[in-house]
């Protein structure tokens, strides 16, 4: 956009860009990651506690996970997970646990999120950027089932007629940091890097988007730092940025 990123504010930005990527977790979506995922990962269990051993069950969650951040685009990452997954998993009925699994994230999983804050500004955002014709993606690491993102949106009283586009882990073939994570969101929907933003939290999985030619705005209340993290073209708090974006609609 500019060379001179010192001086660009948020309201440039979504001035200079009609397609809007949104991470979910720690962005639009104010939570403590670790803390949530201990609490998912003892739902899960308790779920499956009757089918597999508790601690092999979560070892061989994760380890499938893994493959599916590893994903080369072969194939889906759920096809990735679910080869995995059950390759490890021999014991289980395939067809009976993902059976469970759609159970759990239909009837258990939306109840993880009683004690989630939402930040009751965030509505009111993404639906002043809707309503002024924006293209808006929800771009979470799409690891979950379209079920589960759902359910994270709802939390903070969005829905997936927000967004024009939701990737979740059946409808992608790569995963973040991955750059062709980005690249596969750009040609799904036929957008142009130079006129696209990506909002994210993670300085690593989100910043990356700019290798693209994406500009990137870090948003800082929850933070994830890495070593490897990549230079936002602007940075702050979610409550700065809300508030510029509501400037900007005036």
């Amino acid at each position: 956009m500019t060379n001179n990123k010192t001086e660009i504010e948020v309201q440039d930005f979504i001035d200079f860009n009609d397609n809007i990527l949104f991470d979910l977790d720690g962005t639009l979506l104010p939570m403590d990651m670790d803390s949530f995922l201990e609490k998912y990962f003892v739902a899960l269990q308790n779920h499956f506690s009757s089918q597999a051993d508790k601690n092999k069950f979560i070892d061989c969650l994760l380890k499938a996970t893994g493959s599916m951040i590893k994903n080369d685009g072969q194939s889906t990452n759920k096809e990735v997970f679910t080869e995995k997954f059950f390759e490890m998993l021999p014991e289980l009925d395939e067809k009976e646990a993902l059976s469970c699994f759609e159970d759990f994230y239909n009837n258990k999983f939306p109840g993880l999120g009683d004690n989630i804050t939402k930040d009751p500004q965030t509505v009111k955002v993404i639906e002043l950027l809707k309503s002024n014709n924006k293209t808006l993606i929800l771009a979470t690491n799409p690891v979950f089932p379209i079920e589960a993102v759902e359910s994270r949106l709802n939390w903070i009283g969005l829905s997936k007629d927000h967004f024009d586009f939701i990737t979740c882990y059946s409808n992608m073939h790569y995963c973040k940091p991955n750059p062709k994570y980005y690249e596969e969101i750009l040609e799904i929907m036929e957008l142009a890097p130079e006129n696209t933003l990506m909002v994210g939290n993670d300085e690593a999985e989100d910043m990356i988007a700019g290798k693209l030619g994406i500009d990137t705005i870090l948003i800082k209340d929850n933070i994830k730092k890495s070593d490897q993290g990549y230079e936002p073209d602007w940075q702050g708090s979610r409550e700065k940025f809300y508030r510029q974006i509501r400037n900007w609609s005036r």
